[in-house]
């Protein structure tokens, strides 16, 4: 007897454990082709406490990951290329001039005379050139600079309006803010944010500083 008192209630238990298991079979999330939701990568969860909301990101990540942050730092470097290029070129200038002179064979008192004149000349005129290079890739890379900050603040603005955030703050490591909680790191969502506003939107162009988009 007591033998078949224990069966039943194995027998109930195994029961209620296979009711269960229907249970949260129904009650779990489909992963069926039914379900087109898509979580958006840019919004950022956060507890309204009714408190100002700050939030940061990793400015290292951002221009390591960022589409448009690289873009212009490729633009950077490309007018530093342009620059170097165009100084290569007139130190060829420079050094067909020379040889024009060299190929003449043994100057007379009168043709050195000219020589050292035009010498001087090519000296002061290749001077004037790199400084007037160096003037010009300085306001180039400074105007590209100028222009990505503008993006940045932009895309900030759009960011935090979008999450509900009052202060969004650049981390980086030798800065005064040494600690902030991770929790209120919003970096991954931030990047998601840049990228595809940029992607999507300008279509990887980067305007002039101060120019309208």
């Amino acid at each position: 007897m007591e033998d078949n008192k224990l069966a039943k209630i194995s027998l109930g238990i195994n029961a209620l454990l296979i009711i269960a298991v229907i249970v949260l079979f129904v009650k779990m999330p489909s992963g069926s082709a039914g379900n087109t939701d898509e979580i958006d990568s840019t919004l950022v969860e956060f507890v309204d406490d009714g408190q100002l909301t700050i939030a940061y990101y990793r400015s290292d990540t951002l221009s390591a990951k960022s589409d448009f942050v690289k873009e212009v730092q490729n633009q950077i470097e490309q007018v530093q290329v342009d620059a170097q290029n165009d100084m290569a070129a007139k130190e060829k200038e420079i050094q067909r001039w020379q040889k024009s002179w060299e190929d003449k064979g043994q100057l007379l008192p009168r043709e050195q005379e000219v020589y050292m004149a035009e010498a001087q000349q090519k000296q002061m005129e290749i001077a004037q050139f790199e400084q007037d290079l160096n003037m010009k890739v300085g306001m180039e890379q400074e105007n590209l600079m100028l222009a990505l900050y503008q993006r940045l603040e932009k895309y900030a603005k759009s960011f935090c309006e979008k999450n509900e955030i009052d202060m969004l703050v650049s981390l980086q490591m030798g800065q005064n803010v040494i600690y902030m909680n991770p929790t209120l790191d919003v970096t991954k969502q931030f990047l998601n944010h840049v990228n595809k506003e940029y992607n999507s939107t300008f279509e990887g162009e980067m305007p002039e500083a101060g120019e309208e988009e």
